[in-house]
């Protein structure tokens, strides 16, 4: 059976390419019939569908084309920073489009949950805030309209206050902490073997405490540099590697 490759958190921005070329080696390494899941903040920023057509992230672009062509499946589950990534689009790109925050994968005989993260970490509170008004329904209608040099101006905005918060110093302890008690609501509720999440960037496998049956958690790698970190579910077993 193909074997499924996960990532997340590249955080592909035009001003470091060593990540768009990183992540062109690792798409050239996977061969036809495998899949790859991108699990969300595939970029620094996406303003919207016009997005695409700037340069910004034009080498990581061709790149998912040029292997989705020879017919490697690559998917793509939105985080935080790139959730108006529109089915549409996904679709040009080659993708198979997906356009949920969360979703069940089976494969190679184990059930997997799959999310950016984002929402299992309730103690960070003006992140979700912010989330539940950028992503309700009027929201998002009203942010696919603006017009493109609006959407880039404000989501530029919203990429320079993150990054003068983290200036300031770390945030308070546990901000980023996963509940325990959603992930095993979560593993229980839909009967999964494996959760695997990105968002957090403290890589881990561990077991998730208090499940029904049990369950393991794997917290991807963040991407830096020109590192390509990955997760790689072969032979019905899961191991770390870096392109």
């Amino acid at each position: 059976m193909s074997a499924v490759t996960f990532i997340a958190d590249l955080h592909l921005r035009p001003e470091a390419p060593a990540g768009m070329e990183a992540l062109a080696r690792l798409l050239a390494a996977l061969p036809a019939g495998d899949a790859l899941w991108i699990l969300g903040d595939l970029f620094e920023f996406w303003a919207g569908r016009e997005h695409a057509r700037r340069p910004d992230y034009r080498p990581a672009l061709d790149a998912i084309r040029a292997a989705a062509a020879r017919g490697v499946e690559v998917r793509f589950l939105g985080g935080n920073r790139d959730f108006l990534l529109d089915a549409g689009t996904q679709r040009e790109l080659g993708m198979k489009p997906f356009t949920g925050r969360e979703t069940v994968l089976e494969a190679q005989g184990r059930r997997i949950y799959l999310a950016h993260g984002d929402f299992l970490c309730p103690n960070d509170r003006a992140y979700l805030r912010a989330a539940a008004l950028l992503r309700n329904p009027v929201s998002l209608w009203i942010e696919r309209r603006l017009p493109f040099p609006l959407a880039y101006r404000a989501a530029a905005a919203f990429r320079r206050l993150s990054e003068a918060k983290r200036g300031k110093g770390p945030a308070p302890a546990g901000t980023y902490e996963l509940s325990e008690a959603m992930l095993a609501e979560v593993a229980d509720r839909l009967g999964v073997d494996d959760l695997v999440i990105g968002h957090v960037h403290t890589p881990v496998d561990r077991p998730v405490a208090g499940t029904a049956k049990p369950a393991a958690l794997h917290v991807l790698d963040p991407w830096h540099g020109d590192r390509a970190p990955f997760l790689r579910l072969e032979d019905g077993a899961f191991r770390r590697a870096s392109a």
